[in-house]
């Protein structure tokens, strides 16, 4: 999550969702020794470390990755999954009921929608009864439930009843 106020389509935001992107994460920045305490690399993949260009062309290196890759603006359908992902973690709970709310229009078990979304059934149970710490909705799982459901605002309408990350951390 960005920290409030934050730019999301400045370098820290566009390194870290290219980080996440690319499945560099923590680890993968203590591991390379780009950084030595893992509550740093957590804030680099999260988007709150500020970073100068020398910093992202020191991490582009130690991972073997273009520097490019790191800072390229993102696509449009990339900005529409970075835009799912901060409000799925700013709002978990708000994100899992309005699945819910949709599998009860549409009729959908939770063993058929858990089928459509390819993960467990127990998880999707347990994220929408809360009775576990909230895991956030992936992407990739709300895409393919978005596309089975045939929904007009495809993704989005499962982030619609959350405020827009950016103007939450702009309060």
């Amino acid at each position: 999550m960005l920290s409030p106020g934050q730019d999301p389509d400045g370098l820290a935001a566009r390194v870290a969702y290219h980080l996440h992107r690319t499945g560099k994460l923590s680890t993968a920045l203590t591991s390379v020794g780009f950084v030595e305490h893992r509550n740093i690399a957590a804030d680099i993949t999260q988007g709150r470390f500020p970073l100068t260009p020398n910093d992202v062309q020191q991490l582009a290196a130690l991972l073997g990755i273009p520097a490019a890759e790191l800072t390229r603006p993102l696509t449009d359908q990339e900005t529409g999954a970075w835009r799912f992902y901060r409000t799925a973690a700013a709002q978990p709970n708000a994100v899992w009921e309005r699945v819910g709310d949709l599998l009860k229009q549409h009729e959908l078990t939770i063993a058929a929608a858990a089928k459509v979304m390819h993960i467990r059934p127990s998880l999707l149970t347990n994220a929408l009864t809360a009775r576990e710490p909230t895991r956030i909705l992936s992407y990739d799982a709300a895409e393919r439930l978005a596309k089975h459901l045939n929904l007009d605002d495809g993704i989005d309408a499962l982030i619609t009843i959350a405020p827009d990350p950016d103007d939450y951390h702009s309060r």
